[in-house]
């Protein structure tokens, strides 16, 4: 494009956006959800209005992901247009021709001159005007034609033809000025003649001045070639000019005549004094010596009153101080000071146990440090000349860590200066540097190595979000990541010299013998096979000798083998001719084991009749019994005394408790790919492997985005701390269901008045205990009182999976929590705040495609069960053979059902072998 974006008027970028159309736009945003929040935090793409949609595109013009969508849709237009004009003058029309009919019918129709600014070739302001008054002739004339064809406005013709003619005059007029501009183009072209010849003569002196220009540029190389040494050098000192320590302080000495470095001490009436210690003159520190033969007051005194600053006793800092006379004595002094927080002194920190540099890199980064506030801290070592070389660091460089100092991750190079012993002073157990400032450093240190830290910036910014953009689903995301943290930052040339405290010259010399013997052997050109093969080759009698020594054993080995390959081709053909009886008779048992099949499934079929109607009749004696149960407990309770029922129904009175868990606070998460991720990594740090870790992360994700309730077998409190530390409570909230109690009304009072305040993990026990759907079917009516801030988990605590109702994972997923069971958990948790909005839309042909994966299930699981498998496959961009979590959801709904033949017979079909998949053969 001839121009940029930013660049096109409001009413133009608005007639682009229009062109786009705003849906179009609004969908672009929902594909790049990561960069449309960081411009328009707070909403959702699909929920703004067409004028809000333009707004922010004209707004935000400078992003370059609105900028790239802009230019290529603008991109697609002009094509388009070139196009168009390419098959006009295929036809046999004019260049300029075809122009004007193609932007009569282009998108620019209705603006000429966005064209003109969009497109990237040059033309005069005279043509764009002749081509905007053509076009308008073009739309008047074609209005005319179509005014014509109407009897009832030939008023409305007359009046358009009369302007037809205006538009002819206008036409003649620039015809006019086209005629005046060939005259000038005339006489341009008698004036080029001219110079022509002037630049013939101007030809022969260029060749005498090409002459002095190689002695010139013979001189520039010579110069070159030093400017560039210097720029080196130059280089150099620019780089160490970025960190050298020269920062500037100011003594304010309008107001006060002295600067003095003193400590905070406590005199014996408990009242704060400053001792002086040092002064500051000319940028240097001088320490103080009282003079003993004067008075102690005014310039000589060693001590002042402490009124702002540091109170901590044996605190150092800088105060800018003035005396006076007394006006009440005139032999002492009156003593007005400051504390000034603008000076910054550098302490000195000596590391005994670091002999050079790296040493000290490495335990400044690893280790943390003691806090330090208003100063600057030079950790070194002695070299071997009793110098103090180290690095110097700032109180910015580090970030607070339980009451420590740790080096901030963000620091990758550090100054590093060499002082003599002669510039330290020592105050108290301190020491501290004798200036104000180090000057330029030595040189920059690296303290982390830069492939580390390429490594962490590429990890960075390959994040899920950015992963699954290109196309990657989550387990490729989560592989694709692992592999990038796992990449080795040493090469095999410094791993060899570390090993071998040797150089990289050195190292590749060891790896280049090592491939060079590797090679001999496997060319066989290694220096025994040399004098082997020589020394034959020179006696023909050894030649001979020893081809008829191969030549005898050859015959006696492989005769044998021969002999002995011929018996067992033999037996093999009668073991083949046996095999073949055997396969014909068993083909005739298998039609009789089938007939007797048929036989006793028509058997089965007619038992199970009478076992329904069994079922029947004991469960209406059941519940006759129960019925006579209850009436005798009701007669019991009314019998008992008083202050005992009372007793009873308040040990019934559910109780709930948070969970304790370790945790480690961590960042704020924003999108739902990451809030996955981490979950997942917290699995694994509880003890599961990576495959399965991940796979759970997306069962969670998905019914905390649809509000589902999750059924767990084995290890429930251990997967709900997971889930729980990920939106920062301390652990989950666990309720128990009383032993034999039905009514759940107070238990979902509970767990309403808990999860007002914020999200939270319901960890509830014993829903299943009295093998009733009623507790659960209450628990799902009231959980949608709670809305989107309760996750309820409901673990089975040992009952079997045979003995859930069918029911329950119509409106339920399930999580066996022993699968991928490795280790025992090894480290914390990792907590977060999250501020992710869960939702489940899927595209409505994606669902369709995937619930036509799961057709072949429809006889072994309900519709509304497909239905949320379905959406599963789809917000996850899964498929059955992928998702080993899916499978288990099936092969419960097959084991409640009985229906466990037809399962396998429906893998098996998929080319899945249930019986050699350990996950699912637990269920057969």
């Amino acid at each position: 494009m001839k121009h940029s974006l930013e660049n096109f008027t409001k009413e133009e970028m608005d007639y682009i956006c229009r062109l786009i159309t705003p849906k179009k736009i609004r969908m672009y945003f929902q594909k790049k959800p990561k960069e449309f929040t960081a411009i328009y935090r707070g909403f959702r793409a699909e929920k703004l209005s067409d004028s809000d949609t333009i707004s922010c595109v004209y707004k935000n013009i400078r992003q370059q992901f609105i900028v790239s969508f802009i230019e290529k849709n603008i991109e697609q237009w002009l094509k388009e247009i070139r196009v168009s004009i390419e098959e006009h003058e295929k036809q046999g029309i004019s260049k300029s021709e075809a122009l004007l009919l193609t932007l009569s019918q282009s998108v620019f129709s209705g603006n000429i001159d966005l064209f003109f600014k969009c497109t990237d070739e040059n033309f005069s302001s005279d043509y764009v005007s002749i081509i905007k008054i053509a076009l308008q002739y073009l739309e008047q004339k074609k209005n005319i034609d179509v005014l014509a064809n109407t009897d009832t406005n030939n008023l409305e013709i007359n009046e358009k033809r009369g302007e037809l003619i205006s538009q002819k005059d206008k036409i003649a007029e620039l015809s006019k000025t086209a005629s005046e501009l060939q005259k000038k183009l005339n006489l341009n072209e008698k004036i080029y003649a001219e110079t022509a010849e002037l630049l013939k003569n101007i030809t022969v002196e260029k060749e005498q001045l090409q002459i002095k220009l190689a002695d010139a540029n013979e001189q520039i190389h010579v110069a070159r070639s030093k400017l560039s040494a210097m720029s080196d050098e130059l280089e150099h000192f620019y780089q160490l000019a970025k960190f050298s320590d020269v920062k500037a302080f100011a003594l304010d000495d309008s107001e006060y005549r002295f600067t003095s470095v003193c400590q905070v001490r406590i005199n014996s009436v408990g009242k704060l004094r400053l001792t002086r210690i040092a002064d500051i003159k000319n940028g240097e520190l001088v320490r103080f010596m009282q003079n003993e033969d004067a008075p102690k007051y005014f310039e000589n005194r060693d001590w002042l009153f402490w009124r702002d600053g540091p109170s901590e006793e044996g605190a150092i800092g800088v105060w800018n101080w003035d005396v006076g006379f007394n006006r009440n004595d005139s032999t002492t002094d009156y003593v007005i000071s400051r504390y000034n927080e603008h000076i910054i002194i550098t302490e000195i920190k000596e590391i005994l146990t670091c002999d050079c540099i790296d040493e000290l890199a490495h335990y400044i980064s690893d280790n943390t440090i003691e806090m330090f506030s208003k100063v600057k801290v030079f950790f070194a070592f002695r070299d071997a000349d009793y110098m103090l070389n180290g690095l110097l660091c700032s109180e910015q460089d580090f970030e607070v860590s339980n009451d420590k100092l740790k080096l901030k991750k963000s620091i990758y190079m550090l100054p590093q200066f060499l002082i003599p012993e002669s510039d330290i002073l020592k105050i108290g157990e301190k020491k501290y540097y004798k200036y104000m400032s180090f000057g330029m450093p030595q040189k920059i240190y690296p303290i982390k190595n830069p492939i580390e830290a390429v490594k962490e910036f590429v990890l960075a910014r390959a994040t899920n979000a950015v992963l699954r953009q290109l196309g990657l689903n989550t387990k490729e995301t989560q592989h694709c990541r692992n592999f990038l943290k796992g990449l080795p930052v040493d090469t095999l040339y410094q791993e060899i010299s570390g090993a071998y405290v040797c150089s990289e010259d050195e190292a590749k010399k060891y790896v280049s013998d090592f491939i060079l013997q590797a090679e001999s052997y496997l060319s066989e050109k290694d220096i025994e096979t040399l004098v082997l093969a020589k020394a034959i080759e020179r006696n023909e009698e050894l030649v001979a000798r020893c081809k008829e020594l191969l030549t005898v054993e050859w015959e006696k080995d492989y005769s044998e083998r021969l002999q002995t390959a011929e018996h067992h081709m033999q037996d093999m053909d009668a073991s083949i001719a046996c095999k073949k009886e055997e396969l014909e008779k068993s083909r005739i048992n298998y039609r009789e084991l089938k007939n007797k099949l048929q036989l006793i499934q028509t058997e089965i079929s007619e038992k199970e009749t009478l076992a329904c109607e069994v079922e029947q009749k004991v469960a209406g004696r059941i519940a006759l019994a129960r019925k006579n149960a209850a009436d005798f407990i009701c007669d019991m309770a009314f019998t008992l005394p008083g202050h005992i029922t009372s007793q009873q129904q308040s040990t019934m009175l559910p109780k709930g408790t948070y969970r304790k868990i370790n945790s480690v606070p961590e960042e704020e998460i924003s999108d739902i790919d990451t809030f996955e991720e981490e979950l997942a990594e917290n699995l694994e740090l509880s003890g599961y492997k990576e495959l399965v870790a991940a796979e759970m992360a997306q069962i969670i994700v998905f019914c905390i985005s649809n509000q589902l309730p999750l059924v767990i077998n084995e290890n429930a409190e251990r997967i709900a701390d997971c889930i729980s530390a990920m939106f920062g409570n301390e652990g989950a909230y666990a309720v128990t269901f009383p032993l034999g109690e039905t009514d759940c009304s107070k238990i979902c009072s509970l767990i309403a008045s808990e999860a007002v305040r914020e999200y939270n993990v319901f960890l509830i026990n014993g829903v299943f205990d009295g093998f009733t759907l009623n507790t659960y079917t209450e628990l799902l009516q009231h959980s949608m009182e709670w809305g989107d801030n309760a996750l309820l988990i409901l673990p089975l605590n040992g009952i079997s999976i045979e003995m859930i109702p069918s029911s329950v994972w119509n409106q339920a997923m399930f999580i066996d929590g022993d699968i991928g069971v490795d280790t025992f958990p090894t480290s914390e948790l990792h907590a977060f705040t999250t501020k992710v909005i869960f939702k489940a839309e899927v595209d409505d042909k994606i669902l369709r495609d995937k619930r036509k994966l799961l057709k072949q299930f429809s006889g072994i699981i309900s519709n509304t069960a497909l239905l949320n498998y379905s959406k599963f496959l789809a917000m996850m961009n899964e498929t059955i053979e992928s998702s080993i979590m899916l499978r288990l959801q099936i092969s419960a709904y097959a084991k409640t059902t009985g229906k466990t033949d037809a399962f396998i017979e429906a893998f098996t079909a998929m080319g899945i072998d249930v019986k050699e998949n350990k996950e699912l053969s637990k269920y057969m």
